[in-house]
């Protein structure tokens, strides 16, 4: 189906549900979805700025939420973008168009999931 995210971690979050609910769950990816378009943008500015500091920050929260809801390759592309900023190093910025290619995709994923 897709394979940019991790089924497993929404089968986890689903356990802690109501059996034939899904409230939680649907709560936490649509505020995922939400806040992470916008950290994104935040995240092109503070590169488009130069700002480290902030970048590394951002990269940060992205990567723990993307962990959350089983978006596995985000994290991992967001771990590698924090860890270039906190080196005080910006990242390529093809590794931003990636970013933003790989939040579609979860994005996609994600909708379709919650149908």
């Amino acid at each position: 189906m897709f394979d940019c995210i991790n089924f497993e971690t929404l089968a986890a979050l689903r356990e802690i549900e109501k059996p034939g609910q899904m409230v939680f769950t649907a709560k936490l990816i649509n505020a995922y979805l939400e806040d992470t378009e916008k950290r994104l943008k935040e995240v092109g500015t503070a590169h488009q700025s130069g700002n480290t500091g902030l970048l590394a920050k951002l990269a940060h929260a992205v990567k723990g939420s993307s962990l959350n809801v089983g978006a596995d390759g985000l994290a991992a592309l967001m771990m590698t973008i924090e860890r270039e900023a906190e080196k005080g190093t910006l990242c390529d910025p093809e590794r931003l168009i990636r970013m933003e290619a790989s939040f579609r995709q979860v994005r996609e994923a994600l909708k379709s999931y919650l149908g």
